[in-house]
């Protein structure tokens, strides 16, 4: 291919990926994304008339579709198109004292014919009521707390009140340097102050008559409201640290250490699965709890509480202690209440993940035939090797109901094991983690399946009759030489509470 052809095809193919591009965008549905003047009252003088919209429609579509009514006229006007804007000028002055209602038909649709998902429709008027506004509520009530050293102060209006004048009717004594803001809707105004309040000082608010809503109309009397700052002046106090299980019922209440004794108070009998909960005497601000809760020796641990405050928290770890892992917590100064009062000084701690449902599957030993092709069941020589015997004699006989050199010889072994109370083996895991390996060739293994119980015909070996017990099919080809070979548990087999083991198991035998 030339140079010119192959310019000329990546063009087209850039021109491609473009016109893609703007079909994509042409598939956008048409809305409406913004309008003027907006629901509730305006001035008939200060009332503009306009739509935008996300992309540009088709302007003719969208000046069929639009409709403004005036107290059920239809309002002849001009449209006056800027980009995704458009203007509506009616023929003549909008109305005081009127009700309108300005819509869009869903049949509004984009160049490539995308009608509008739902129809717009907005109300407003121009005609002003003239209730007086009057305060409903504020925050903090009359002699209250504003609840901390930054609390804001709020007021609740009865109307929306005018969004320019009404900071200049509202003060506090003494002064304070601060923001007053008014919401959206025009019926709450909130101070937030940019000092903290005195503690101990009675602040007043006055707020002067001349207040007007939205609609020019003033309040037409003072209002005068009173709070002190800092009536809480204790901090906070930690009741309890309590292990609790996944369903919040508390296991465990923590004895705490004390630092001016010679003795570590440990905590034992912890499960891996518990969370911890925390308990203090009043409401505290959880953002500055989390961040003083130090864990060392295990899992860091994270706030489940929701909230900005909480008379308790709970905290997960994020990852499963490990079983006989110790660890200390530590609660450092610095928690507050909501009042801003903050905890002094320091606590400890110390608990190890001990309890009997977290115990991890321990390998207890094994038991085999001897004979496993002997036809009468007595005469299969059970023998058994606890890990407690480790390099024991595994006497395999070559003869034909015994495990004859080079042929492969079904066999089922049982497995006694240790679980934690509650828990039954993972099968699963368990079929991953038993292997048999041998040195010097002496023996080969081929693992076939895995079944929980014992033998059928034989009664569990009476030294760990208490123990859990599984049987693993397998194939044992018997080889001429001698080795060691060795019963093993890979680390990570588990049970059904989710305990793992964190090394291997094995037991050594002499063949």
């Amino acid at each position: 291919m030339s140079r010119r052809s192959l310019r000329l095809a990546c063009l087209a193919l850039l021109c491609a990926a473009l016109f893609s591009a703007c079909d994509l965008l042409r598939l956008t549905p048409l809305c409406v994304v913004g309008w003027t003047p907006g629901d509730g009252f305006h001035r008939a003088a200060d009332a503009r008339v306009s739509l935008s919209f996300n992309i540009e429609p088709d302007r003719v579509s969208v000046e069929d579709s639009f409709a403004l009514v005036c107290d059920g006229e239809a309002v002849a006007g001009l449209f006056d198109w800027n980009g995704t804007t458009v203007d509506f000028v009616p023929l003549g002055s909008l109305k005081p004292n009127a009700e309108y209602r300005m819509t869009v038909g869903a049949d509004a649709r984009t160049p490539r014919g995308f009608s509008m998902e739902r129809a717009f429709e907005s109300r407003f008027t121009t005609r002003p009521e003239f209730v007086r506004p009057s305060v409903v509520s504020t925050v903090p009530e009359r002699f209250g707390d504003p609840g901390g050293p930054y609390g804001t102060v709020e007021v609740m209006f009865s109307e929306a009140m005018d969004a320019v004048t009404f900071r200049d009717a509202m003060s506090l004594t003494p002064s304070i340097p601060g923001d007053w803001s008014l919401d959206t809707a025009g019926y709450k105004a909130t101070f937030t102050p940019r000092e903290s309040w005195r503690p101990g000082i009675m602040y007043r608010l006055d707020i002067a008559a001349s207040l007007t809503d939205a609609c020019g109309n003033r309040m037409g009397q003072d209002y005068s409201t009173a709070f002190t700052a800092g009536l809480d002046a204790e901090p906070p106090g930690l009741v309890a640290v309590e292990s609790a299980d996944r369903d919040g019922t508390t296991m465990m209440s923590l004895a705490i250490d004390d630092p001016y004794d010679a003795v570590v108070t440990d905590n034992h009998g912890v499960e891996a699965s518990w969370d911890l909960r925390l308990r203090f005497n009043e409401p505290v601000l959880l953002r500055t709890l989390s961040s003083r809760l130090v864990c060392d020796g295990g899992p860091a641990l994270l706030l489940q509480t929701a909230g900005e405050s909480s008379e308790q928290a709970l905290f997960h770890f994020e990852q499963r202690p490990g079983y006989g892992s110790r660890m200390q917590l530590r609660i450092r100064s610095g928690i507050t209440d909501a009042a801003g009062n903050p905890t002094t000084g320091e606590a400890v701690w110390w608990m190890t993940v001990d309890g009997p449902a977290s115990r991890p599957p321990r390998f207890v030993g094994i038991r085999l035939p001897l004979a496993p092709g002997a036809a009468n069941e007595a005469d299969r020589q059970l023998v058994a090797f606890g890990l407690d015997q480790p390099f024991a004699t595994l006497a395999l006989g070559g003869e034909p109901e015994q495990y004859p050199a080079g042929i492969s010889t079904p066999v089922t072994i049982e497995l006694y094991l240790e679980l934690a109370s509650g828990a039954t083996l993972d099968l699963f895991s368990m079929m991953q983690s038993f292997c048999i390996t041998a040195t010097n060739g002496a023996l080969e293994f081929q693992p076939l399946l895995v079944e929980p119980g014992g033998y059928a015909w034989a009664p569990a070996w009476e030294p760990w009759s208490n123990f859990a017990i599984v049987r693993v099919g397998c194939r044992l080809t018997n080889r001429v030489n001698t080795g060691v070979v060795t019963i093993s548990l890979a680390a990570g087999c588990g049970d059904s509470l989710g305990n793992t083991t964190a090394a291997p198991q094995g037991l050594p035998l002499l063949k």
